[in-house]
C-alpha cells in the first residue's frame, strides 16, 4: 500500500468518516436523507442535499488534498515505480512510457510549495465561488421541470473565463497555472461525481419506498436524475427525453442495470443486482475495473479497507503529473482516458451501496463507501 500507517491515521483525523447523513427535511419522514420542495399546491418541485451538513462541507477541496498527498508521494523512495502493487498500466507502449514520465516528474522536477502559492488559494476560492453559482450542484432531481438541468451549459463559459483571469495573474507559462487550471477541472468532477453518487443513493431509496411518493412522482424523479446525466450539448437526447419524461427514467434505469443481469446468484450476499460479496470484496458489475477489462471493479475490501480510498488518490496523482508533463496534449489524452478509467464512473456509482448500507443500518460499510470515494466534497 502506498501510505504507511501514520499517513492514513494522519487523512482519518483531517478527513474523519460519516456515520449517517444528516436530513433537515422540510415536510418528509425524519428518515429521508435529502430535502424535499413541494409548492403551495403539494407539487413536488426538488429533491436536494441538505444546505448544511458535513459531508457537503465545500471548504473541503481538491487542494486541500494535494497538499497533503503530493508531499507524501514525493517522500516515499518507491512510489513512483506504480500506483500500487499488481496495477494495471495502458495497454500502448507509448502510453505507459507517458505515464511512467509523468509520475517521474511529479516526484522529481515538481516543486510541492507551488501547492502554498497564496495567489492560488486567492484564484482558486474566486472559481469555486463562480462554479457554484453556475452549477446546480445540490440538486438531486427537479420533477416537474425538465429543463432545470439546462443551464449547466454555462459552466464552459465560465470556466474559459476563470482560465484568463488567473492567467493574468499565475502567468500561463507557469506551473502556479498548470495546478489552477487542474484544480478547476477536478473541483467540478468531484462536485459533479458528489451528484451522481447521491442521486444513486435516492434511487435505492425509491425502490425500497412506498410512503414518501406516488408511483407517477418516483418515475419523473428518476427521468430528472437521469436527465442531469445527458450532455448539455446532446440536445436532440435532452429533447427526446423531454417529450417521454413519464418513462424515460425509468427505461434509463433499466438500462443501467442490464450489465448486471444474471451478477447476483442466489445465495449470495449482495447490495441490490450490481454489487455483491466475493471474499473479502465488494465486486460493481455496473463499472469495469479498468478500461478494455472485463472484470467488475471494487467497491470495498475488507482486507485492506483503505485500498480503494489511497488507489484512487494516487490515480487523482498520476492525473495531475499527467497534467503537469511538458509534452503535447495529443500523448496526454489516452492516458487520462485510462486513468479515469479506474475511478470515476466507479465512485459515482457506489452510491448504489452506501443506499443499501444505509437502509440496513450497515454504518460500518457506509462509512467506508464515503471514504473510499477518495472525494473530498463528501467528507468531512
Amino acid at each position: 500500500m502506498f501510505f504507511d500507517t501514520k499517513s492514513v491515521l494522519k487523512r482519518a483525523s483531517l478527513l474523519s468518516m460519516l456515520a449517517v447523513l444528516a436530513a433537515p427535511v422540510a415536510k418528509a419522514q425524519s428518515t429521508f436523507p435529502f430535502t424535499i420542495v413541494r409548492d403551495a399546491k403539494g407539487t413536488l418541485t426538488r429533491i436536494e442535499l441538505p444546505v448544511r451538513s458535513s459531508i457537503m462541507a465545500e471548504d473541503q477541496d481538491v487542494l486541500a488534498e494535494l497538499r497533503l498527498a503530493v508531499p507524501e508521494y514525493q517522500a516515499q523512495s518507491n512510489g513512483v515505480m506504480a500506483l500500487e502493487a499488481g496495477a494495471p498500466t495502458p495497454e500502448k507502449a507509448e502510453d505507459r512510457k507517458t505515464l511512467d514520465q509523468a509520475k517521474a516528474y511529479l516526484k522529481n522536477d515538481f516543486n510541492a510549495t507551488t501547492l502554498n502559492d497564496a495567489r492560488l488559494d486567492k484564484e482558486y476560492a474566486k472559481a469555486k465561488k463562480k462554479i457554484l453559482e453556475v452549477k446546480l450542484f445540490r440538486l438531486l432531481a427537479a420533477p416537474s421541470q425538465a429543463t432545470a438541468f439546462d443551464r449547466e451549459q454555462d459552466i464552459a463559459e465560465v470556466v474559459k473565463a476563470l482560465l484568463g483571469q488567473a492567467g493574468s495573474v499565475l502567468g500561463v507559462a507557469s506551473p502556479a497555472f498548470d495546478v489552477f487550471d487542474f484544480l478547476v477541472t477536478q473541483y467540478i468532477e468531484a462536485l459533479e461525481s458528489r451528484r451522481e453518487f447521491f442521486q444513486n443513493q435516492l434511487l435505492v431509496v425509491l425502490s425500497n419506498d412506498s410512503n414518501l411518493f406516488t408511483a407517477k412522482e418516483k418515475s419523473a424523479i428518476r427521468s430528472s436524475i437521469f436527465y442531469s446525466r445527458l450532455a448539455f450539448y446532446n440536445l436532440p437526447a435532452r429533447e427526446k427525453a423531454r417529450k417521454s419524461w413519464a418513462t424515460f427514467g425509468d427505461s434509463q434505469l433499466e438500462k443501467a442495470l442490464k450489465p448486471c443481469k444474471d451478477f447476483v446468484k442466489a445465495g449470495d450476499k449482495s447490495w441490490g443486482s450490481c454489487f455483491k460479496q466475493d471474499g473479502t470484496q465488494i465486486l460493481n458489475r455496473m463499472v469495469k475495473k479498468v478500461v478494455l477489462s472485463n472484470s467488475p471493479s471494487v467497491a470495498f475490501d475488507s482486507k485492506n479497507p483503505s485500498k480503494v480510498q489511497d488507489s484512487r488518490i494516487l490515480l487523482l496523482l498520476a492525473r495531475l503529473g499527467v497534467k503537469l508533463l511538458p509534452v503535447p496534449s495529443l500523448a496526454k489524452k489516452p492516458v487520462y482516458t485510462w486513468i479515469d478509467s479506474q475511478y470515476v464512473e466507479q465512485r459515482k456509482t457506489e452510491g448504489y451501496v452506501f443506499g443499501y448500507a444505509n437502509l440496513r443500518n450497515q454504518n460500518d460499510l457506509a462509512d467506508w463507501i464515503l471514504t473510499g470515494t477518495a472525494n473530498p466534497m463528501i467528507r468531512k
